[in-house]
């Protein structure tokens, strides 16, 4: 990734990317707990979307992802 010269404007990759980092981070940690602890605790869900289909989805869609995207 090419960045540019000094005293021009910010790389608009590394901007874009910082803007997606709640985003991701939010989203991460709704994998993380998908494939670490919800295997632990059981499979109990009565309710479909799981919460974290429903939490993942509200985050993509939500002032997260409006604010990053």
């Amino acid at each position: 990734m090419k960045h540019p010269a000094p005293g021009s404007s910010r790389c608009p990759d590394c901007a874009g990317a910082l803007q997606r980092l709640p985003r991701n981070a939010g989203r991460g940690l709704i994998w993380l707990y998908r494939h670490t602890l919800s295997p632990l605790v059981g499979y109990n869900c009565r309710h479909l979307p799981t919460c974290s289909v429903y939490g993942d989805e509200a985050i993509e869609r939500s002032a997260c992802g409006a604010a990053a995207g």
